[in-house]
């Protein structure tokens, strides 16, 4: 059980670092029901405004419990596609023949 968060995003901004107030200090942050997850600094070294990146995040079976997945980005950048691939092991389900 488990799954996989890939998104896609652009800097609207230069990132040049992590400590300056331009796109190089924005993060990600990942939420279940409200509780936060994980988080992170998009971006590792810097870059014109423009660039593309990819990011792929492992959710473990507490991050996707109760249906509620929640990514969130910081202001400079934007999200361009998400894509949720949830894994799930076999269920005994009885069907009537």
């Amino acid at each position: 059980m488990g799954g996989t968060l890939t998104f896609t995003y652009r800097n609207n901004l230069q990132a040049t670092s992590n400590t300056t107030p331009n796109a190089g200090n924005d993060k990600y942050y990942l939420y279940n029901g409200g509780t936060l997850t994980q988080a992170g600094f998009l971006y590792t070294s810097p870059s014109p405004p423009g660039q593309t990146f990819t990011k792929t995040l492992t959710l473990s079976p507490a991050e996707i419990a109760n249906n509620r997945v929640t990514l969130v980005v910081q202001d400079d950048t934007a999200v361009l596609q998400a894509e949720l691939e949830l894994r799930y092991c076999c269920c005994e389900c009885e069907f009537p023949i």
